[in-house]
Order: C-alpha cells, then sequence, then structure tokens
C-alpha cells in the first residue's frame, strides 16, 4: 500500500499495480498499512475502471 486514507465507513488505499497508482475503497475491518505489500482480488461486477488520461470510465470486457 502506498497511502492508507481511513474514513469511517471506508478506507480508501493507494497502491502502486504493474507500475501505476490503483485507488481501491476497502472495509474498514480490513487492516492495511503504508507500505505494506498487499494482494488484490477484484470482483469484476463491482470494479470501476479509468483511463488514465482522459479520466473516462472504461468498459470491462
Amino acid at each position: 500500500a502506498y497511502t492508507v486514507e481511513p474514513t469511517g465507513d471506508i478506507t480508501f488505499v493507494q497502491a502502486f499495480l504493474s507500475g501505476a497508482i490503483v485507488n481501491i475503497s476497502v472495509s474498514p475491518t480490513i487492516a492495511v498499512a503504508p507500505d505494506e505489500q498487499i494482494w488484490l482480488e477484484f470482483d469484476q461486477e463491482r470494479i470501476h475502471l479509468f483511463d488514465g488520461e482522459t479520466e473516462m470510465a472504461l468498459e470491462a470486457n
């Protein structure tokens, strides 16, 4: 994890994935510390992807 921001009902995590920074929202019950290596598993029905340059939403195939 690069940064961890607990906000109460949700925790926002920024992490490096293949050289890019990804923003992740997780349950506050999941313990994540800055600089800790984390493993990600994506729920394909709930993931939202955006183009980093245009900020347009990408469609999952």
